[in-house]
């Protein structure tokens, strides 16, 4: 069971991750225009806010993580290091949508 949580936790880590980079490194290429993108990260405010949002969901469930796989270490209950990883996912996915957003926010 534990072989299969890892690879299912590893699949999505890979099929969450990619378009990520995917959007992280098109939104550095976007930031290279500093006054086009200043210009639209003002003018498309709901958009930025909905950036700042899923940056602050990724945040919040890093720290959620953080504290699963803690009390995992400190006690050596499975179920800490499952939901944990269940946590991590949910925080890459939240990741990719901020990225995402960013990436709609400043190419178009």
């Amino acid at each position: 069971m534990e072989d299969l949580f890892m690879l299912f936790r590893e699949t999505m880590f890979l099929i969450l991750g990619l378009p990520a980079l995917v959007y992280g490194v098109k939104a550095i290429l976007g930031l290279r225009r500093p006054k086009i993108a200043a210009g639209r990260i003002f003018l498309r405010g709901e958009l930025f806010t909905a950036f700042l949002r899923s940056i602050l969901h990724f945040v919040g469930l890093t720290v959620a993580v953080a504290v699963f796989l803690y009390l995992w270490w400190a006690t050596g209950i499975d179920i800490f290091r499952i939901v944990g990883g269940c946590f991590c996912i949910a925080s890459v996915g939240m990741l990719l949508l901020a990225l995402y957003k960013l990436n709609l926010l400043l190419g178009g």
